[in-house]
């Protein structure tokens, strides 16, 4: 599977600021979409916390719910 176009590359250090959290979020979206997995994000992505990112996901599937 080549690599996406997501913003971000693997190794950024995406810290507290909430731009670069919205970058990280819209990012993980955006591999998920593209078919890669969770642990191929977290590959590309090493600062990212699996905790945080199956938080987010947990919520953001609670919040699509109706």
């Amino acid at each position: 599977m080549p690599f996406c176009g997501c913003r971000g590359t693997g190794g950024d250090d995406f810290g507290t600021d909430t731009n670069e959290t919205g970058t990280f979020l819209q990012s993980l979206l955006d591999y998920l979409n593209d078919g890669y997995t969770l642990d191929q994000f977290l590959e590309f992505f090493p600062s990212v916390k699996r905790d945080d990112a199956k938080s987010f996901l947990r919520i953001s599937r609670n919040a699509s719910d109706p």
